[in-house]
């Protein structure tokens, strides 16, 4: 079982991900790698976001810190809602589910076939939902827009975010298993994300005391 580098040293998670990618010579491992580097990113996100959620709801002397929660906090919700589109990405020539399922299919190969089965069903309401914000907000600014329409119609929660990571990390799991490689273990990365994001913010909290 694969754990990455998550936090220590001079070292960081996604080095520890893409240190083990090997071979070009395997493409559908490699692009399986390539995501499991994408949803460890996502995972760090969703941590720090549950975080400052919990640090807004206890803190109210810091509501009004505009880094804490306009800028920062806004920016974690993009970058995790970039990177899961990012997973869903079906242009040629990147690292996406879409395309390792056409890679799957290459193989010929039965349980391969299941498994991009699998993953070509991609339409839950958590995914259309975070969907609709990456191409009308966040990659592209749509005109005209309601924004209390599209609040109303495409309301997110970190709930969203969380249940589409462990969707990925799911069909991921099964191409790596296929794929005969040693999965990365998840849990431990969601642990470390959040206990990582609550003690730099318990640092900030003293320091701004």
């Amino acid at each position: 079982m694969r754990l990455a580098v998550f936090f220590s040293g001079g070292s960081t998670w996604r080095r520890g991900l893409t240190q083990v990618l090997g071979s070009m010579d395997n493409l559908p491992a490699h692009i399986a790698s390539k995501l499991e580097d994408q949803l460890a990113q996502v995972i760090e996100r969703i941590g720090a976001i549950r975080t400052l959620h919990k640090l807004y709801q206890e803190q109210i002397e810091l509501r009004q810190d505009t880094f804490l929660f306009n800028t920062m906090y806004d920016s974690l919700w993009d970058s995790a809602i970039v990177r899961i589109g990012t997973m869903w990405d079906k242009a040629r020539g990147v690292a996406s589910l879409p395309n390792l399922a056409k890679q799957l299919r290459r193989m010929k190969n039965k349980a391969a076939d299941a498994v991009a089965v699998e993953i070509e069903i991609n339409s839950t309401a958590e995914w259309l939902r975070l969907k609709e914000w990456r191409d009308a907000i966040i990659a592209h600014a749509r005109v005209p827009l309601d924004p209390v329409a599209f609040n109303r119609d495409y309301e997110l929660s970190v709930l969203d975010v969380e249940k589409e990571s462990q969707r990925i990390e799911f069909l991921l799991t099964k191409a790596t298993d296929f794929l005969g490689q040693l999965p990365v273990y998840y849990p431990e990365l969601r642990e470390r994300a959040d206990s990582s994001a609550q003690n730099s913010l318990d640092r900030w909290v003293r320091d701004a005391a």
